[in-house]
């Protein structure tokens, strides 16, 4: 890698002096950090910044993030309604998974252990799209609907996201610094149980120390019956899945 010269430091030093620097709220408080010095450019603090589509705010609660994503699927929802007519029940479905259903997939891993109201909130939008794609009155029971429209409800959907990371993870061992987070719980002595291929769950004690790859990973994987774990194919194993956790929701 060469060093940087003149022209390209003076770039990346404007790059930076565009963006925000996210301070969480404990730091702010301890050290009141409005901008940080990167050699003649001064970086200004945010309380909040969005990155690859994700918004971080200064707290971590990711209610920042949940508000966009209730704003955007209204948004698509209601624009559903003003053509679902003219639609037949297969397309009708295709642009409600593609334009909003699509918003509660994206990043939704990092949305474990949220707060029950960032859980409602998305769970509220998810019905109203259900309704809104399969015309139903707002009485009709919803965990009806979503088994109809064969969706998981947001909260399963977050842990089948993280349920299939780590059966790929552990299939292949790639990527490398996910499955170094990774490892098989080993028993003191042999035990029937022993081949039983669950994971190791880290001592965390804290809340947001829960909210981590290393910590839910292992929870949720040893959730899953054994016969599914043990499936090879992905394929197979989102399947299975997919139908277990309908079993769980019901």
């Amino acid at each position: 890698m060469h060093p940087l010269g003149h022209s390209e430091l003076g770039t990346l030093l404007k790059i930076c002096n565009a963006l925000p620097l996210l301070v969480t709220r404990e730091i702010n408080n301890a050290l009141h950090i409005d901008s940080i010095q990167i050699a003649d450019s001064a970086v200004s603090s945010s309380n909040a910044i969005t990155t690859l589509g994700l918004t971080l705010d200064s707290t971590l609660t990711l209610n920042q993030h949940v508000a966009k994503i209730v704003k955007s699927m209204y948004y698509h929802t209601r624009a559903l309604r003003h053509i679902r007519s003219s639609l037949t029940d297969e397309m009708a479905v295709s642009v409600a998974v593609a334009l909003a259903q699509s918003r509660l997939d994206y990043a939704n891993a990092v949305l474990y252990n949220t707060s029950a109201s960032n859980l409602h909130r998305l769970q509220s939008m998810q019905n109203l799209l259900a309704r809104t794609v399969l015309n139903r009155a707002a009485d009709q029971s919803t965990s009806q609907l979503l088994r109809e429209l064969h969706w998981l409800p947001v909260m399963y959907r977050i842990k089948y996201k993280l349920a299939v990371i780590t059966h790929k993870v552990l299939s292949s061992g790639q990527p490398a610094y996910l499955r170094s987070l990774l490892t098989f719980y080993q028993q003191a002595r042999s035990l029937r149980s022993a081949d039983r291929q669950l994971l190791a769950l880290p001592n965390l004690k804290t809340e947001f120390g829960r909210k981590a790859f290393s910590y839910a990973s292992p929870l949720i994987w040893n959730e899953i019956p054994i016969a599914i774990r043990q499936l090879e194919s992905t394929n197979a194993f989102k399947s299975h899945l997919k139908t277990f956790y309908f079993s769980k929701c019901t």
